[in-house]
């Protein structure tokens, strides 16, 4: 068994794996606690992260719901303030189609005594002429001088 190469190559490399242990691992493990450091900053970066991007999410939120509020709000005060312009603008057509059949009625009213006028000195000069058309048809000289001297006698009178 001492002569055998293989037993010699197996103690060989164990000489070698504990060697290679002893210098190497204290490389090793330096590389592997700073990477495990980069990974557990990495880890605490992550987590402070995500803590910024929640109260980031949060606050947006928040805001998001308060533009919700306001926007409602907005929107109910000009609805109301639609209305009441529409209701304005309802009592403004009111008065305005009011102040128009006032006028309308009052034009008829003086169109009605403008024609009423018009007839009426139709009728007078109506009758002026059938009186005309009388008188020269029905009265004589005698009955004419008989008329002027009484028309005269009665304006003596009276003055």
């Amino acid at each position: 068994m001492l002569l055998d190469p293989t037993f010699w190559g197996a103690i060989a490399f164990f000489i070698f794996v504990v060697i290679a242990y002893w210098k190497a691992w204290p490389v090793i493990a330096a590389i592997i606690d700073e990477r495990t450091k980069k990974i557990y900053s990495s880890i605490e970066e992550a987590r402070a992260l995500r803590k910024k991007t929640q109260a980031i999410n949060e606050d947006c939120r928040y805001h998001q719901r308060n533009a919700l509020n306001e926007s409602e709000i907005i929107i109910n005060q000009a609805k109301s303030e639609a209305i009441k312009m529409q209701k304005d603008a309802e009592i403004s057509l009111a008065r305005y189609m009011a102040n128009q059949e006032n006028f309308a009625m009052k034009m008829i009213k003086v169109d009605e005594i403008r024609a009423f006028q018009e007839v009426q000195d139709q009728m007078v000069d109506l009758a002026i002429a059938a009186t005309a058309r009388l008188i020269t048809e029905n009265i004589n000289t005698n009955t004419h001088k008989k008329l002027i001297s009484r028309t005269i006698d009665e304006i003596l009178v009276r003055f």
